[in-house]
């Protein structure tokens, strides 16, 4: 964890942008493995171990103050990676998808510090981490549920709706740099917003039609389901007349055609 910032803490150097992406890769593939040890039979030792990198990262931070108190930049970055950790816990803890979860996290924490660095790889690379959370979803989560459950207020729901919401904070973070994006990273913001509020209703879809399902029968899934994406249109159609967006107008017709 310390290794890429150790010549930085030591000369009291400011601390370059690469290096906090080569942290972010350091610290996701020492993860990743984490969980291939733990999730199966000690999953609670996952969320402890999330404790414990944030705390980390705290310290780094407190030092990487101390030595480069002009280097605001480093100090954000390490508190960043810190509150990545310290969100990650408290699912972890409730055993839920960590790896999806991560890398969506991971996605709006780059794009911020590519903004606050001025380099655009990292907001792509943050952009392509949130494409592949929504590729886990669907290949390694997909369907939500087998059998019964208590809707909405399960881990299954709660972290695949951590995706779109990701992706929300991925838009809001590209809207509050938007003075200065570039025709790539206005792109992405729409592309965000567009598909996270795509991909939270199809996850509201499949609970609410898998839950009616199995406790009221299929014609009243198909009432509940019919119900959610009207009142999806008249969502879109809000955002279109307070926005002007044409785009919210195309998506609120095609939730009205589903």
């Amino acid at each position: 964890l310390a290794l890429p910032f150790t010549y930085h803490l030591v000369r009291g150097v400011p601390v370059p942008l690469g290096r906090f992406v080569l942290a972010l890769a350091n610290v996701t593939f020492g993860f990743g493995f984490a969980w291939q040890m733990l999730q199966a039979e000690h999953p609670s030792g996952l969320g402890f171990l999330s404790l414990a990198l944030a705390a980390l990262y705290v310290v780094l931070g407190t030092l990487l103050r101390r030595r480069l108190p002009t280097d605001g930049r480093s100090l954000f970055g390490s508190v960043a990676l810190a509150v990545v950790f310290l969100t990650l816990a408290v699912p972890l803890q409730l055993r839920t998808h960590g790896i999806t979860l991560a890398w969506a996290l991971e996605g709006p924490v780059l794009l911020y510090l590519g903004h606050r660095y001025r380099y655009g790889p990292v907001r792509a690379f943050g952009a392509a981490l949130l494409a592949l959370s929504v590729f886990r979803l669907f290949q390694a989560h997909w369907p939500l549920h087998e059998g019964l459950f208590l809707p909405f207020v399960n881990r299954a729901f709660l972290s695949a709706l951590s995706v779109p919401a990701a992706m929300a904070i991925y838009g809001w973070i590209q809207h509050h740099f938007r003075e200065c994006a570039t025709p790539r990273d206005r792109t992405f913001k729409i592309a965000s917003f567009v598909l996270g509020s795509a991909l939270a209703l199809v996850v509201l879809h499949a609970e609410v039609a898998n839950w009616l399902e199995n406790d009221r029968g299929s014609y009243t899934a198909w009432c509940g389901i019919t119900a959610l994406w009207t009142l999806a249109s008249l969502g879109y159609l809000a955002a279109a007349l307070a926005w002007t967006s044409p785009l919210a107008w195309a998506e609120g017709l095609l939730a009205l055609a589903v």
